[in-house]
């Protein structure tokens, strides 16, 4: 039983180190004490303990998360993200909820194709002029949007309103 006693004490104090540095997911913290070469049985007493305390939650953790990256990733990127660090799908969505934002993803796709195009060289006269320009500068601004993790809805309708407000009358 002093055995069990000094291993969970060994890995409560390696898992107060790792949260020291940096907040982790249940996931992440898990791996780390793996690696550090812990017992499956003792990582899950520290983890439930560390929950116990309320000094680890998944979905304070998404919520922090989302609020980092709100302004410059889609809700399906965010989504991807939390799943890839182990939060469960419930605790992403009840995250996601807090977030009234990521209920108009229109406004923040919006803000990032003009930031996009503020910082892009593009031939204002060619971009009314040449038709094959304007669908190589429109394929660059919904590959930007998609890949920040907008829906594919959302991109075209963003990008077909920035052009068409700005640069062209309709694509």
């Amino acid at each position: 039983m002093i055995l069990m006693d000094k291993a969970f004490e060994k890995a409560l104090t390696d898992a107060y180190k790792i949260l020291n540095y940096s907040a982790r997911t249940k996931k992440q913290l898990h791996d780390k004490l793996s690696l550090k070469g812990h017992k499956e049985m003792t990582i899950s007493s520290v983890i439930h303990y560390l929950e116990g305390e309320r000094i680890m939650d998944d979905v304070l953790y998404a919520q922090h998360y989302i609020e980092g990256h709100i302004q410059r990733h889609g809700e399906r990127r965010i989504r991807q993200a939390l799943a890839q660090k182990g939060i469960c799908e419930e605790d992403v969505s009840d995250a996601i909820r807090t977030f009234s934002d990521l209920e108009n993803p229109d406004a923040i796709a919006y803000q990032l194709a003009e930031k996009k195009i503020k910082n892009a060289s593009i031939d204002w006269t060619r971009l009314k002029e040449e038709y094959p320009y304007r669908c190589k500068i429109q394929k660059k601004l919904m590959f930007h949007l998609a890949s920040r993790g907008f829906s594919s809805a959302v991109v075209y309708r963003v990008v077909s309103r920035i052009l068409a407000e700005n640069f062209v009358e309709e694509l």
